[in-house]
């Protein structure tokens, strides 16, 4: 958990948050899942200029981390991941994958 501070207004401030949990489903190969949130604490206050047709209130963020990661060696990792967007607060794609190779000698 972690807050972005404005020192200018705190109401602008955000409030950022994840929680998660890993879940080994064989020997080599485990599963994890994390809940990531980003929450402004105040509806934003300078409109949108024109020529915009809408107007932002506030731009809540929840995102769920998916992956697994396979052990190959005693030293060897490779995982797949993917950030999905809970809410269609923002501009977002609707996933982002993620691929991990590491091996350590």
């Amino acid at each position: 958990m972690g807050v972005d501070c404005n020192a200018n207004d705190l109401s602008r401030s955000i409030v950022r948050w994840a929680v998660g949990g890993t879940y080994q489903a064989m020997e080599r190969l485990s599963a994890s899942v994390v809940f990531l949130g980003r929450n402004e604490l105040a509806a934003q206050s300078d409109p949108i200029p024109t020529p915009f047709f809408f107007q932002i209130e506030r731009n809540d963020i929840y995102d769920a981390s998916v992956g697994l990661r396979w052990r190959f060696a005693d030293s060897g990792f490779v995982g797949v991941n993917a950030l999905v967007p809970l809410n269609s607060d923002g501009f977002r794609p609707d996933a982002i994958p993620t691929v991990e190779a590491s091996y350590a000698f």
